[in-house]
């Protein structure tokens, strides 16, 4: 409970499976680190990733309510795998700089119904199944990185929600396919 700094390193934390409500602000140092989700998560504190770390959701939920917040640090990397992003709003997950790089993977980017967000900094790698939802929500790809659909991947946009790419730059080949089955 409360604020602090988890030095994962290259080890795996399990979660327990309780519901758990995560109000602190965390500091995750970690390199190559494991999260197993084991419950659903309401968070309204802050995360931090420095370095690179998979969350393995195991079909949980991260739900950033109305203060939650997640930033991928300068050089890092958050992989979101088998989870569903809840309740995503204008800057409650970023990359802080364009160096850091956030990962879908078998994941749902849940947007808050009728919320508009920018990704403006930083890339986007999808892998595998990966839906983007909200009804009414639009999600502006304004960044000048490229992003990757990975080779057979599946992005899908759900009924009802916007994808607008609206690059920084006047390039127009930011989102890359990688191969025809992407």
């Amino acid at each position: 409970a409360g604020d602090g700094t988890i030095n994962l390193g290259a080890y795996c934390l399990h979660l327990g499976s309780q519901s758990l409500s995560w109000s602190g602000n965390t500091y995750w140092s970690v390199n190559d680190g494991v999260i197993n989700l084991n419950s659903n998560i309401s968070l309204s504190g802050t995360w931090t990733f420095n370095g690179s770390c998979i969350i393995h959701g195991r079909d949980q939920t991260i739900d950033l309510g109305t203060t939650g917040t997640i930033f991928i640090d300068s050089n890092s990397s958050a992989m979101f795998h088998g989870l569903r992003l809840e309740n995503i709003r204008e800057g409650n997950i970023q990359c802080v700089d364009d160096t850091a790089i956030i990962m879908l993977d078998d994941a749902t980017w849940c947007q808050s119904d009728g919320s508009s967000y920018s990704f403006d900094t930083g890339s986007l790698r999808f892998k595998n199944k990966v839906m983007m939802c909200g009804n009414g929500g639009l999600f502006v790809y304004s960044t000048d990185q490229t992003s990757t659909i990975h080779s057979e991947a599946k992005l899908k946009l759900d009924t009802g929600f916007t994808f607008s790419y609206d690059p920084s730059s006047e390039s127009q080949d930011l989102l890359s396919f990688e191969g025809d089955s992407a």
